[in-house]
């Protein structure tokens, strides 16, 4: 029987830098149409495994399936329209606008003419100055001894096809109106359309891993890879993204920090110690009391509520270094493994 539409195996996968084994035998059947929560403290390998499932990183040993496909065998188009990637923080020095960053992820996708998102057409026809900085034209040298905006192997100038789109600015845009479509779209999903005509500059933080949320929605993956998504976003759209993502019902892979978080949002989870694959499962039989001690070194209780609740009591001492927890509470887990993180215990100095 055939594996349902993304759909990941990950088969004793292994990568090793300078000898060191970061990701160290790894075994997973991710859900199809799932929200896959990664957690584990900092360096255990969770950035290192998200990079080899999106075909980033070539394995040492062992590979990665997507339908029963090796990733790292998809071409790069293929792998683009299938499998999307947020980073923890991507960021560029070109002043963008929010649309056009969100357009970025329908390159994959382009038909018919060679697209280029770096050059833009102005309101004279003539090709837009870019980057900003350089105050030059990005041009390219025809047969003719005129500039075009667009190589040609003919010789002659190329320019955008004969039929062009209206855009909110009023200049034709070089997009087909089904790829405008599935960039408002993506806006709208990630729930970002206000900030569609804000330059990359202006944004915070926040705003900016909101767009790269719709830039990799804009990819209409098959397969969706995120690197703590969370990272500075208030409490109300960290809870809003995550909802938003579940909502779409696509294979979902995400790495977290908050243990509370993750209990509220993901379907499975797995847990990452040194490398390797402590536990995975339902979320509801991996959050065990025991098991967070062992990992994060945080006395913890797990709760049925009205959800799966996560709250921690202190830093557990074997872990802690001789330090304790100034607050005994019943807070959020994630509060606490922010404390474990500030008091320098992380047993690793490799990033995750």
């Amino acid at each position: 029987m055939s594996a349902p539409p993304g759909s990941l195996q990950v088969r004793a996968l292994s990568w090793q830098v300078a000898g060191r084994l970061i990701v160290d035998d790894v075994r997973l059947d991710l859900t199809a149409g799932a929200v896959t929560g990664i957690v584990g403290p900092n360096g255990s390998g969770k950035t290192s495994l998200l990079h080899l499932l999106a075909g980033l990183l070539v394995p040492t040993r062992g590979e990665v399936l997507l339908d029963g496909r090796q990733v790292r065998h998809l071409r790069p188009r293929e792998r683009g329209r299938r499998i999307a990637l947020v980073e923890q923080k991507a960021t560029t020095d070109l002043e963008l606008r929010g649309r056009e960053v969100v357009a970025l992820g329908r390159y994959a996708h382009a038909h018919g003419h060679r697209w280029r998102p770096a050059v833009r057409r102005s309101a004279t026809g003539s090709p837009a100055t870019w980057p900003p900085t350089t105050g030059r034209p990005t041009t390219w040298p025809s047969g003719t001894g005129r500039p075009s905006p667009w190589p040609s192997r003919t010789g002659r100038p190329t320019t955008w096809p004969s039929t062009t789109w209206p855009s909110r600015t009023g200049r034709p845009s070089p997009w087909p109106s089904t790829e405008d479509d599935a960039v408002a779209r993506a806006l709208a999903l990630a729930d970002v359309t206000h900030l569609a005509d804000r330059r990359w500059s202006t944004l915070s933080g926040g705003e900016q891993q909101r767009l790269h949320l719709a830039r990799a929605l804009a990819q209409e993956p098959d397969v969706l890879l995120l690197d703590e998504p969370t990272n500075h976003l208030d409490l109300s759209h960290q809870i809003d993204l995550l909802q938003r993502v579940r909502e779409l019902g696509r294979t979902t892979v995400v790495v977290l920090h908050d243990l509370d978080l993750a209990a509220a949002t993901c379907d499975d989870l797995v847990v990452m110690d040194d490398g390797r694959v402590v536990r995975s499962g339902p979320t509801a039989d991996v959050l065990q009391p025991g098991l967070l001690e062992d990992v994060f070194a945080v006395r913890t209780s797990v709760r049925h509520e009205d959800r799966l609740r996560v709250l921690w009591h202190g830093l557990a001492a074997k872990r802690s270094a001789g330090r304790t927890c100034s607050v005994e509470s019943d807070a959020p887990a994630g509060l606490c493994a922010h404390l474990h993180e500030e008091s320098g215990s992380s047993r690793r100095s490799s990033p995750s």
